[in-house]
């Protein structure tokens, strides 16, 4: 899951001391994560019948 965001100095990466990530892509990257697992679901009861 992605975390820029130039606009809050969100710009170093993960294992740097400066990193800092914008908490509003928590909630794009658990609605993606969670819109995954449903699609996830759906195909493997499609593939029981």
């Amino acid at each position: 899951m992605g975390t820029r965001n130039e606009g809050k100095d969100c710009v170093y990466s993960w294992h740097s001391p400066k990193f800092q990530f914008d908490p509003a892509c928590l909630k794009i990257g658990g609605g993606l994560y969670s819109m995954s697992v449903f699609k996830a679901i759906e195909y493997l009861k499609s593939e029981e019948a």
